[in-house]
């Protein structure tokens, strides 16, 4: 036997121990979907929604949810839940505290992870702000690709800011504030473009989200599988 044939053969098994071992991941998760009383769905779902503050990403996140049973995870929603919390998690991740205050890639990512762990999102989910740059879209690829779950579909809801900024001064939330408000459409504007080229314009399905709330649904719907 040759060198090359023998490392061709090591190859080989490597990827067949990783094939069984993702089989069994995913007879698991089934078992546990079915144990819990929660539905199998014919093909697993990632969804990512981006868009600038006010774009309405919560809102349709929360929609597709309920239409196709996976949960919705806003980035903002796992942030807002950490604080306070003492777990072995929150102890290693530097969390701030001001409102409207940027978090690290790395702040990010452990949070993400930590959620997607949990039973709801075995076979996929709804992504609200997030990733929001490129060091996060790559720590994205490798959780889908070690959990079993399919390449996001990407939608951009395309709101320009006199529309984004409308819709947040009528919400009257404390980090709406006029300062707040465009420091962080400022941030996301300066993010957008990176997170745009790395998946592409042949990935990336644009949607203008500055039409009415059904409108939006109705074009997001019509890029993603039947329900």
């Amino acid at each position: 036997m040759t060198a090359g044939t023998s490392i061709r053969i090591s190859e080989l098994r490597r990827e067949s121990r990783a094939k069984r071992r993702m089989e069994l991941r995913r007879a698991m998760a089934a078992g546990v979907l079915l144990a819990a009383g929660l539905p199998l769905a014919a093909e697993n779902l990632v969804v990512l929604l981006l868009g600038p503050p006010g774009s309405g990403k919560t809102t349709q996140a929360k929609q597709l949810s309920r239409r196709y049973r996976i949960p919705a995870i806003s980035a903002a929603e796992i942030l807002k839940k950490s604080h306070g919390k003492r777990t072995s998690l929150t102890r290693t991740v530097d969390i701030p505290t001001a409102s409207g205050e940027l978090v690290t890639d790395q702040t990010l990512n452990q949070l993400l992870q930590y959620r997607v762990e949990k039973k709801d999102a075995l076979r996929g989910f709804i992504l609200d702000g997030y990733p929001t740059s490129t060091a996060q879209a790559e720590f994205l690829k490798g959780l889908l690709k070690e959990r079993g779950l399919p390449d996001p579909i990407v939608i951009h809801l395309d709101t320009p800011d006199r529309v984004a900024i409308e819709r947040m001064r009528g919400r009257r939330r404390v980090d709406d504030r006029p300062a707040i408000i465009e420091r962080r459409l400022a941030d996301y504007r300066r993010e957008e473009q990176f997170i745009l080229d790395y998946y592409g314009k042949g990935r990336v399905v644009r949607v203008n989200g500055a039409r009415t709330e059904k409108e939006v649904l109705a074009d997001i719907l019509a890029q993603l599988p039947p329900q």
